[in-house]
């Protein structure tokens, strides 16, 4: 029997970091070997080694042979988000250019120089740490080597001091994005590379807009969001020449000529096969920063323009396929609002009865594309650099999100899901989600590559792009949102003296047009025996590749079986650990690995979230849109979406919920475990449930005595979501805003519930994954007990 008191829990692996780190908050990349756990937020000291936030490995020490790796049941992969900052507290990435050049890279494997690259031949030659090869040192590069064989001039050459670095290559024809016409515009440049133009390409913007009867009481709601969304984009880029432009859709799908006084409508009723009615380049694009008197008449005007077409159907692939062709030649982003699946035009969908399959053993077809036009166009709008992002609005219907979002898995889009949606409750959500599409760093036309030393080598990439050769990943659109992971495996043995390098390069054009080259460079050490494998294993690394590794196999497989084989993936760790490097254990006696001990609380809550727990309570299209999310979920937030925190407000220490005053960050409550034990109805406590969007605030039913110091009010009956946002007391709405800090990619909507009488505390109970369900899903001490079971059969 286990001791409840005795397992594993994240409150206290947390805790017990921050209590060994000092306080300090900080990760020196190079002296210290493994990263704090994600939940710290800490900042980092970049030393050549690039900083976890941008790439996390799911091993420090890296299988000195194949052998090793499959003994050990460990996973192997690397999770890499390019364009997210390096640091929590400051993204100050050195950009450098090196004129028409580029940057120097390896004659035969072409990696990047990096800080770990040995000179030679007094500072001629430098040796490829990837392949092994000399390459020569260009005469204007040249500095002669000290008696420690490091060239004297490092402290001026980021590039050989820091792990994550930008170029610019405007000038540099070899990485130039000329447009979709790319072998055309190529032949009519000079040969010469002196003599090359660069060609300045900015992101361009196009919204499809649903203007549908069913889509009229959103639109003032959609409005206003682009309005704020816009302005944002326009003070961030003051200087910069970015253009948007407008297509709405219903019935049949519209045209604007901003050319013109109140710019006439263009209707094009032939949606079968659908067309642009002008000359759009010239007539149909706004300069966001000059013409923005016309994007507000634009917008004053398309309310009162909804009530005129009086359209009830929906042509989304039809406006989709108009927008591929403007943007056919320059690439661009789409963003699409829209209300419902595509019932007219082209790319009809027939919407399967999932009420038939879903929570039968025919599930899966539901999580499978319907094949045709979406699959069709969402390459074709890949090939042509443009990303395309979904707001999906569902009411009570099924939206075949699945199939839609197949647009944004092949571009590297994002979707968003918005169920039953409420102004007041949901707009702050919705306006943020738009100002954080447009306003974050961000690009398009990009290829990903991770390159690896000798020995080893990509085994696959998991992520949203599309993929026309194994070695890359090509996005349509790339933004500091969006990770992707790789699986490693070997190619042959590695030196057990040595290191492995993993260097992750995005070629991409930024929002300003400019061609950019952003480079991380990760070195790991080479473990030759289990014990010292599993000492470098690293517990986000490892979570975030299983959890991907699930959603593939629900894809393919369905629920039911991607639930066991996340199961039986950490009894086979576990169980391998046992084997080789537990000592005398008792035969009763359940042994985790120190690095990994928290990995049978997050298999488990992963089992239990609302993404691949059985039952059909779960809105098919929502389980369809975790799973996007989960696919792409940066480094930071991959433990906290699996097992959200929960904070008790009214223990809070007199330290919680104040500003730091050098950080300026806000001191969080400690955390509770998630099981009901610990929740008291005396209690406030506040969740932060990241897959659901929502930050629940319950209030206990005997709880009155501490409403009023927490919430300014001795009546529990007034605090509602406005008011926990503006009237709390000062040290509870830093909180919030510290979370939303910490999670700037949407606002998450507040819910207060109050015990026992809001339907939506259901949601919240069923976040206590160390419960057991209602269902009879195992509670933690009961899987704990099923894997130590099955390790015990497997080990006899």
């Amino acid at each position: 029997k286990i001791d409840p008191t005795q397992i594993p829990s994240p409150i206290s692996q947390t805790a017990a970091y921050a209590e060994r780190d000092g306080g300090k908050g900080s990760f020196c990349t190079v002296r210290q070997a493994f990263p704090p756990p994600s939940a710290l937020h800490f900042s980092v000291l970049d030393e050549g080694n690039c900083s976890p936030y941008v790439m996390r490995s799911s091993l420090y020490s890296a299988p000195v042979d194949s052998e090793l790796l499959k003994d050990s049941g460990l996973v192997w992969s690397v999770l890499m988000c390019p364009l997210a900052p390096t640091s929590d507290d400051n993204d100050n990435i050195p950009v450098l250019d090196f004129g028409s050049s580029g940057p120097l890279r390896c004659k035969r494997c072409r990696a990047y120089l990096n800080p770990f690259v040995p000179f030679a031949d007094g500072g001629r030659k430098w040796i490829c740490n990837f392949c092994e090869v000399p390459n020569e040192v260009p005469s204007e590069y040249y500095c002669n080597l000290d008696a420690n064989g490091v060239r004297r001039d490092i402290a001026e050459r980021p590039e050989l001091a820091k792990g994550s670095i930008e170029y610019d290559l405007q000038a540099a024809a070899e990485y130039a994005f000329l447009g979709n016409k790319a072998k055309e515009k190529a032949a009519e440049q000079p040969k010469s590379p002196t003599e090359y133009t660069p060609t300045v390409l900015p992101l361009n913007y196009i919204f499809c807009i649903d203007v549908s009867t069913n889509a009229s009481v959103l639109l003032p709601s959609i409005i206003q969001a682009l309005r704020d969304g816009l302005a944002a984009l326009c003070a961030q880029h003051p200087g910069d020449n970015l253009h948007v432009s407008f297509i709405t859709f219903a019935s049949t799908v519209h045209f604007y000529d901003f050319s013109k006084d109140n710019s006439p409508v263009y209707t094009v009723p032939d949606i079968g096969d659908v067309f642009v009615p002008l000359p759009f380049n010239r007539v149909c694009w706004l300069s966001v920063q000059k013409d923005g008197q016309k994007i507000s008449e634009f917008f004053d005007r398309l309310p009162r323009l909804s009530q005129e077409f009086q359209e009830t159907d929906c042509c989304i692939g039809s406006a989709l396929s108009a927008a591929n062709l403007i943007l056919a030649e320059s690439g661009g982003r789409v963003g699409c609002f829209f209300t419902s699946f595509p019932n007219i035009g082209m790319g009809t969908i027939k919407p399967r009865e999932e009420y038939k399959l879903y929570g039968t053993e025919n599930e899966k077809q539901l999580y499978s594309p319907l094949d045709g036009f979406w699959s069709t166009l969402a390459t074709d709008c890949a090939k042509k650099q443009i990303c395309v992002d979904l707001f999906c609005f569902a009411f009570t219907h099924y939206c075949e999100l699945v199939t839609l979002g197949q647009v944004c898995h092949a571009t590297c889009g994002q979707q968003y899901l918005f169920i039953n949606f409420h102004h007041q409750k949901d707009y702050a959500r919705l306006a943020s989600s738009v100002s954080r599409n447009l306003t974050r760093a961000a690009g398009y036309a990009g290829i990903v590559r991770l390159r690896c030393s000798k020995g080893v080598r990509v085994k696959e990439y998991l992520g949203h792009f599309l993929c026309q050769d194994p070695q890359d990943m090509d996005v349509a659109g790339i933004d500091c949102d969006k990770a992707f992971l790789a699986e490693l495996q070997h190619e042959e043995k590695l030196d057990p003296q040595g290191f492995v390098y993993l260097q992750c390069a995005l070629l991409y054009t930024n929002r300003m047009g400019r061609r950019r080259l952003r480079v991380h460079t990760l070195r790991t050490n080479v473990a030759s025996n289990l014990p010292n494998l599993f000492r470098g294993a690293d517990l986000d690394g490892t979570v975030a590749c299983l959890s991907r590794r699930t959603v593939i196999k629900a894809i393919k497989s369905g629920m039911p079986t991607a639930r066991d084989s996340l199961t039986n993936a950490c009894v086979e760790l576990l169980a391998s650990y046992r084997r080789h490097c537990a000592t005398n254990p008792s035969q009763g006696q359940l042994i985790l690995p120190e690095a990994l001990k928290l990995l049978p609380i997050y298999c488990l809550a992963l089992i239990k979230s609302s993404t691949f727990r059985q039952g059909t309570d779960v809105r098919l299209d929502e389980r369809v849109q975790e799973m996007h999310d989960l696919l792409a979920l940066k480094t930071t937030h991959v433990l906290a979406w699996i097992y959200p925190r929960l904070f008790p407000l009214h223990l809070m220490s007199a330290l919680a919920g104040t500003v730091d005053p050098v950080k300026g960050t806000v001191t969080l409550p400690s955390t509770e475990q998630l099981c009901s034990d610990k929740i008291s109805s005396a209690g406030i406590y506040l969740m932060h449930d990241i897959p659901s969007q929502h930050i629940f605030l319950w209030i206990g039913e005997k709880s009155l005595t501490k409403v009023q110091a927490l919430f300014n009010t001795d009546n529990a009956d007034l605090i509602d979501e406005v008011w926990a946002e503006t009237k709390s007391s000062e040290r509870v709405i830093n909180v919030i805003k510290e979370l939303r800090r910490q999670r700037p990619e949407v606002v998450d909507t507040i819910r207060v519930l109050r015990e026992k009488r809001d339907p939506l505390e259901s949601v919240f109970l069923q976040r206590l994954v160390e419960d057991k369900t209602v269902s009879g899903v195992w509670s933690y001490v009961e899987y704990l007990c099923h894997l130590h079971r099955n390790i015990q059969s497997k080990v006899s």
